[in-house]
This record gives structure tokens, C-alpha cells and sequence, in this order.
């Protein structure tokens, strides 16, 4: 298992992670952005979670109905795309979950077992593995 802090410094300077830096370009990116920043976690056997939240209660935030997805490690939220809700949020976004659930009213771990979910639910692509390989969508 690599050091988490080197693995998300290394993810944030890549194609993938740069994305979420500014806010234009984080905007509808925090799905493809969270499943590569898992998938490279994956690659160095970190234990590490897909979580989708909806129904945000932060009006700071913007927007209530969007839909947002972050990665979890230990109890702690990696949010690459953050900006997009709050432009002068840190990059990446480091919190702990119980601080992140508090801002959304509908928050559940994504089950990648189940097969129904990913494709009807959440439609999460079946080669989300290799997106740190892909240039960024």
C-alpha cells in the first residue's frame, strides 16, 4: 500500500486531478474524476469507497438538486471536484465524512457488487478501472 498523502499529490497533479482545481472545470466532473482517483487507489491497495450524495442542504453550496460523488478513505472524504460548489474550497477537498454527509440530505455508499445499481443507478461505466489510463472526459 502506497502513502496515502503521495498517492493524492500525485493524483492531483495528473490529467485527472487537475480537473477539479478550477471551478469551470470541475462542473459535472465529480463521477469520472472520483471513480479514476478509486481506481488509482485500487491500483495501490488502498481501501477507499465511492460515495453518492444528493439533496444538498448547504445553499452555499448552490444548486439542491445536483448530485455529487466522492471517494472515502478511513473516514476521511477526498473530493477532487469541490470547487465546483465552492470555488475557494481547498484542492483537493480533505474532510471527514461525517462532515461531508452533514451537507446532503441523501448519502449512500456505492455497492460495486451489485451490478443493478451500477448500471441503473448510478450508470458508472464497466471500464471505470481504466480511467487514470484515458485522457480526462
Amino acid at each position: 500500500m502506497g502513502d496515502l498523502d503521495d498517492i493524492v499529490a500525485a493524483f492531483a497533479r495528473s490529467p485527472w486531478g487537475r480537473l477539479g482545481a478550477e471551478s469551470a472545470t470541475a462542473e459535472n466532473r465529480c463521477k469520472c474524476v472520483s471513480l479514476a482517483l478509486l481506481a488509482v487507489l485500487r491500483r495501490h491497495e488502498v481501501h477507499a469507497r465511492l460515495w453518492n450524495m444528493s439533496d444538498l442542504r448547504a445553499p452555499d453550496w448552490g444548486n439542491p438538486y445536483r448530485e455529487h460523488y466522492v471517494v472515502e478513505v478511513c473516514g476521511e472524504v477526498l473530493d477532487f471536484t469541490a470547487r465546483q460548489f465552492w470555488p475557494e474550497s481547498p484542492y483537493p477537498l480533505r474532510e471527514p465524512l461525517k462532515t461531508a454527509k452533514a451537507r446532503w440530505g441523501c448519502v449512500r455508499p456505492v455497492d460495486f457488487e451489485n451490478p443493478w445499481d451500477l448500471k441503473y443507478i448510478y450508470h458508472i461505466r464497466s471500464d471505470w478501472m481504466t480511467l487514470p489510463d484515458t485522457p480526462p472526459c
